[in-house]
């Protein structure tokens, strides 16, 4: 559900952004790579830790290719948005995520995975009008519109598979076309499909010739920069208003196939980047050295698990 009142936006009972300005302002709002490498960083060191020093993110981000100013403006403006928060220890600044990036991390990953609540037959609409002059605003409203799952059906009117106010009731035989318009899923389906050429043709540059050091973790990153850029426009439909050959599951096994190759020279590197920090091994790094080390089983070939998590902790 997503409101506005008091200048606020509210997405279900998260307020991700507090104030009219921060929405107004492109640089309260992730989008630029700078952002998306930040978010990278903590997801590589723990999301739900609340001990990860400006430091070590920041040494992660200069890895990335960032210089120290650019890594620590991007600190600065997850932190005005609202989207980090920190505490002081000493000399030492601390960072952790707050509940709504937390939020938007949980429903990024259900997208990626495919999972949707059932439907109930009726789109669900959000009628707002804002007048020109505060177009900074609307476009950052409809971002953060897309974020919550709602699509543009027409100027002025946002509509969801999920419960808001108001109910738009179509015959079922017309649901797909109307979401399709609404959501634009031929465009996105589209960008689906290169994202798995992408994906793949990565998976098998990083088996033949595994990257080490730096290169490993750029690969990493650059990767999963390029695959949120659709993901994060996706608003997760229920399977009965998708076309029937709809590729966001080819992108999940297409993920399955990246983790593993990459995951092993990434927690190489970041555990070189970062002696002085304990790191947890990602579960899907510790499943392959068990494999790799565990005899063969019978044709040769491991049983394929659940999709890999691709952050430590």
């Amino acid at each position: 559900m997503l409101t506005i009142g008091n200048n606020n936006v509210v997405i279900g009972r998260r307020q991700l952004v507090r104030r009219r300005r921060d929405l107004g302002d492109p640089r309260a709002v992730a989008g630029s790579q700078a952002i998306g490498f930040a978010y990278f960083a903590f997801g590589l060191l723990g999301r739900d830790r609340n001990d990860l020093p400006a430091w070590a993110i920041v040494r992660i981000l200069r890895d990335l290719g960032m210089s120290e100013a650019a890594a620590r403006g991007a600190l600065t403006r997850l932190r005005q948005a609202g989207r980090i928060e920190t505490r002081r220890s000493g000399r030492t600044v601390y960072y952790h995520l707050t509940d709504g990036s937390l939020a938007v991390m949980d429903e990024l990953t259900r997208r990626m995975t495919g999972q949707a609540p059932d439907w109930d037959g009726t789109f669900h609409g959000l009628l707002y009008s804002i007048p020109e002059r505060d177009r900074a605003f609307r476009d950052s409203l409809r971002r953060f519109a897309t974020l919550a799952g709602f699509g543009l059906l027409r100027p002025g009117l946002l509509v969801s598979p999920w419960q808001v106010p108001l109910e738009l009731q179509v015959p079922r035989d017309r649901a797909r076309e109307v979401a399709a318009e609404a959501w634009e899923l031929p465009k996105l389906a589209a960008m689906y499909r290169r994202k798995i050429v992408l994906l793949d043709r990565t998976t098998e540059k990083v088996q033949a010739h595994p990257p080490s050091g730096r290169l490993a973790l750029r690969t990493f990153a650059s990767t999963m920069e390029s695959v949120f850029e659709v993901v994060v426009i996706d608003p997760g439909l229920p399977a009965e208003l998708l076309p029937e050959d709809w590729p966001q599951l080819g992108l999940h096994g297409a993920m399955e196939r990246f983790y593993p190759a990459i995951g092993r020279p990434a927690f190489e590197r970041l555990c070189e980047l970062l002696p002085e920090i304990e790191i947890a091994e990602p579960a899907d790094v510790a499943r392959s050295r068990a494999l790799r080390d565990a005899p063969p089983v019978s044709g040769g070939r491991p049983a394929s698990g659940g999709l890999p998590v691709p952050a430590a902790g």
